[in-house]
C-alpha cells in the first residue's frame, strides 16, 4: 500500500499539471475568442465613427451651401442684399475655409466681394444727391454687370459645390457586414 502511495503522489502531480494546461489552454482560447470580438467591434466602431463624421462633414457643408444659394437668390429677387440676408450669408459662410477646398472658398470669397459690390452701388444709386449723368450710368451698369452675374450662378453653384457634397465621393460610407 505504502508503494502504491508512493507512486500515487507523482502520478496526481502529473494529472493535476495536464489538468492545469488544459483549463489554461481553454482559459486561453476564451480571451482569444473576446479579443476578436473586441477587434471586430473596434473595427465596426471605426467604420461607424467615419460614417457619423462624414455626415457631420455633409451637415456643415450643406449650410455654407445654402447660405452661398440663398444670397444669390436674394439678389435675383430683389437686385439687392438686405442687411439680413447680407448677415445671413456671412455667418453661413464664415467656416467654409476649413470645410472646402481653395475652388469653393475662392468661389465663395468672390460672392462676398460681388454682393458687396451690389450693396454698395445699390446704395449710391438711392442717394438722391447722386447727379444725374456718366456717374450715375456707371454704378448702374457695374449693379447690371452684377446682377447678371449673379443671375449666371444658378447654372455654376451646384458644380461649384458638387465635389465636395456628392456622397459617393466620400469616404466609404457603407456599414461592415457582421461577420
Amino acid at each position: 500500500m505504502s508503494n502504491l502511495l508512493t507512486l500515487a503522489g507523482p502520478g496526481a502531480t502529473i494529472v493535476a499539471a495536464v489538468a492545469a494546461v488544459f483549463v489554461t489552454w481553454k482559459l486561453g482560447q476564451g480571451q482569444l475568442a473576446i479579443a476578436r470580438q473586441q477587434a471586430e467591434i473596434a473595427k465596426q466602431q471605426a467604420s461607424m465613427a467615419a460614417v457619423r463624421l462624414q455626415h457631420d462633414l455633409f451637415e456643415k457643408r450643406i449650410a455654407v451651401f445654402n447660405a452661398a444659394k440663398d444670397l444669390i437668390l436674394e439678389v435675383f429677387h430683389n437686385s439687392n442684399v438686405s442687411d439680413e440676408a447680407w448677415n445671413a450669408f456671412m455667418r453661413g459662410t464664415e467656416t467654409a475655409v476649413f470645410l472646402f477646398d481653395k475652388s469653393v472658398t475662392d468661389y465663395i470669397t468672390e460672392l462676398r466681394n460681388r454682393g458687396s459690390v451690389i450693396r454698395g452701388v445699390v446704395a449710391h444709386l438711392a442717394d438722391q444727391q447722386l447727379p444725374r449723368g456718366s456717374e450715375r450710368d456707371e454704378f448702374a451698369r457695374i449693379r447690371s454687370e452684377n446682377f447678371n452675374w449673379f443671375v449666371a450662378q444658378f447654372e455654376v453653384i451646384i458644380p461649384k459645390f458638387m465635389g465636395a457634397l456628392a456622397l459617393e465621393q466620400a469616404i466609404d460610407t457603407r456599414l461592415p457586414k457582421p461577420t
